[in-house]
């Protein structure tokens, strides 16, 4: 559900965004579905990209392609990258998923 909605968002918004807008997503689910579930962390702990590892299919950290820098943030928050716009657009997905 969560990615379906994703692509129904980037086929409206256009590609510019897409691979930051997933990138967004991924990290996520790893540390909310992935690291904080397996590790019993709570909404107190921030995962680093060490602790992600695992649960990402790319090498990490992440780079946004369109420049920007992502930041992972506290279980429970949205990741966030530097580029306003992807954040932006990433905060209209990720309040529909949760």
């Amino acid at each position: 559900m969560k990615f379906a909605l994703l692509i129904l968002v980037l086929g409206l918004i256009g590609c510019s965004h897409e691979s930051c807008l997933i990138k967004l997503s991924q990290i996520s689910n790893a540390k909310d579905c992935g690291w904080a579930l397996e590790h019993g962390k709570t909404t107190n702990d921030t995962p680093t990209w060490e602790d992600l590892r695992p649960y990402l299919k790319a090498p990490t950290p992440f780079s946004c392609p369109n420049g920007g820098t992502y930041t992972i943030g506290r279980v429970g928050e949205m990741p966030t990258c530097s580029i306003t716009n992807d954040t932006d657009e990433y905060r209209e997905v990720y309040s529909k998923e949760h």
